[in-house]
């Protein structure tokens, strides 16, 4: 039990590095491919922390038995920021730069990776009791078996498949309404500005209205200001509008 514990802790702390450096790398990067891929390694890394995130939950329930009180406040405030982090960016991902209570999602994302990239270094002293002349090892050479390997590389694949890579057409109405469409429906989707002959009216949507045969009316964004491909999945998005 207790070498799947440190497995998992070091696949955690692993996955909280690589977010940290490619989240910092892609603000920086200016090279449209690279930043792809940075972005990708991030969403990935992102994504795979919360699937460990219930049995890093069953590790924390028995280690705060027998915590002190400041391991139990750094514990619970560092699972609240990184919480905080991931739903930033999905909220980010999804409702692009959309403000919420003031704040921007991208804002609230690095403010609660900033913090909490601060508290992880104070939880991992605390927690492997670093001395002066002491240092209990965060790895073994046991854990670097077949068994580990196979496990981490489950964990990678399972998070990429939560991060497919993709373009979409995105449909923005004056309103600020938008909906996202896959690339592969382009040949489908039309944007009408007549009915009949005459001009679409601004009570159905004119100037200019989107037509998407085969999918329900909130899908059919009136008053149509842009149209973009964007280097996202369609399906990052709500399923249905929400205001």
């Amino acid at each position: 039990m207790n070498r799947w514990k440190r497995q998992v802790n070091v696949t955690l702390l692993a996955l909280s590095v690589m977010a940290t450096a490619t989240g910092w790398w892609a603000l920086g990067t200016g090279s449209t491919t690279l930043a792809k891929i940075i972005i990708t390694a991030h969403g990935v890394s992102g994504i795979a922390l919360l699937v460990l995130f219930p049995a890093k939950s069953r590790i924390a329930k028995w280690g705060l038995r027998s915590a002190g009180r400041s391991r139990k406040v750094i514990g619970f405030a560092l699972a609240a920021l990184v919480l905080s982090t991931v739903a930033g960016g999905l909220l980010h991902a999804v409702g692009g730069w959309r403000t919420y209570l003031g704040l921007l999602p991208m804002q609230w994302h690095v403010g609660a990776a900033t913090a909490a990239g601060v508290l992880l270094i104070g939880h991992v002293l605390i927690h492997h009791r670093i001395r002066w002349r002491r240092w209990r090892p965060l790895l073994r050479r046991t854990d670097l078996d077949r068994r580990a390997a196979l496990g981490a590389a489950g964990i990678a694949a399972g998070a990429a498949a939560l991060w497919p890579p993709g373009r979409s057409i995105d449909v923005v109405s004056a309103t600020g309404y938008r909906r996202r469409f896959p690339a592969s429906e382009a040949a489908v989707l039309l944007l009408a500005t007549h009915a009949a002959g005459d001009p679409l009216s601004a009570g159905h949507g004119g100037p200019a209205r989107l037509v998407a045969p085969g999918r329900r009316g909130f899908w059919w964004v009136k008053w149509v200001t842009g149209i973009d491909v964007v280097d996202a999945p369609a399906w990052r998005q709500p399923p249905f509008p929400l205001s």
